[in-house]
């Protein structure tokens, strides 16, 4: 009996369902439930995006207003005191910083849009790391404490340093409008490691072979070709070969031919030194105020005879 009267009532209910299916009440109510739905998606992903944005929004305007007071301590401290000596058009005032990290600060002209200026500075960060580790020492070693290089975008139409004239952690820079010059804070951040100190063929020579070594993209003067390719294609072309090792510091026009083939022969040099006399022998040889009599000393070899090598080896056609 119980069984009986359970299939009756399924019954019943099959029956009504079947009715209501037919119904076209039925399937407004299912469309009208399904347009309920899809609209409190949609409004639940409109607020997502817009408590995103709002934060996006808050943490841009932290970063400026950390970057204003970062500014205003650079400026009571005097950080950059005494750079207007040796680059009189440089004005602070003009400067907006775009990017802070561990060991780089980026400024940049206040009328410059700062995005690619502040998309370089991990770059920055990562090449300083690696020049670091070659060098064997820290930023702050380097310069008594100093925890951070600040890059000046803008200060400047050709990359450079000043040290040891100006002894601070600052590189000049030109706007991203000069592509070499832009992506070379590897090539300026061996300059201040190495201090400048010695003969231009031996500090721009380290410093192109550096950039290429510890992935500095291409740069002056060989755009990331082999240097040594390069160096053999122009051969043996005088005055030039004749400054190379050379016991004197020659005043270099890097806008001119003979200035971008001075910094080729002076990087395929360095990496012929460096490779042959390894690391360890070079970084000890320059760190002697007297580089050309360390690596004779370390090598038995002047640097006459390490040069004769390599127009042999590197610049002679095989």
């Amino acid at each position: 009996m119980g069984s009986f009267v359970a299939w009756l009532i399924g019954f019943q209910m099959k029956n009504s369902f079947i009715k209501i299916a037919r119904s076209k009440v039925f399937w407004v109510l299912i469309f009208c439930g399904l347009i309920v739905l899809m609209a409190g998606s949609v409004i639940i992903v409109l607020q997502r995006a817009s408590e995103t944005e709002a934060v996006v929004s808050s943490t841009s305007q932290s970063s400026e207003a950390f970057y204003r007071l970062a500014k205003d301590k650079y400026a009571q401290e005097g950080f950059f005191a005494g750079l207007k000596q040796f680059a009189p058009d440089f004005d602070l005032a003009n400067y907006r910083i775009v990017y802070v990290g561990e060991k780089a600060v980026v400024w940049v002209l206040s009328s410059e849009q700062p995005e690619a200026y502040a998309e370089q500075g991990k770059a920055i960060e990562e090449g300083i790391s690696k020049v670091e580790y070659y060098f064997k020492t820290t930023i702050g070693e380097r310069f008594k404490g100093e925890k951070k290089i600040h890059f000046l975008y803008g200060a400047t139409d050709v990359a450079h340093v000043l040290v040891p004239v100006y002894d601070r952690p600052v590189v000049l820079m030109p706007l991203k409008y000069d592509q070499y010059s832009f992506r070379s804070y590897v090539h300026e951040t061996v300059h201040l490691f190495s201090g400048c100190k010695h003969f231009r063929w031996l500090e721009e020579g380290l410093a192109v072979y550096l950039n290429d070594k510890l992935g500095g993209g291409g740069n002056f003067p060989n755009d990331g070709y082999d240097i040594d390719r390069l160096a053999r294609l122009y051969g043996e072309e005088k005055p030039v070969i004749e400054w190379v090792g050379a016991g004197y510091g020659h005043q270099i026009d890097v806008k001119t031919y003979d200035g971008k083939l001075f910094y080729v022969y002076s990087g395929s040099f360095v990496k012929y030194l460096v490779e042959n006399m390894g690391t360890d022998s070079f970084l000890e040889a320059l760190s002697q105020d007297d580089v050309l009599k360390a690596i004779k000393s370390e090598t038995n070899k002047d640097i006459a005879q390490w040069k004769k090598e390599w127009v042999e080896s590197v610049l002679s056609e095989n």
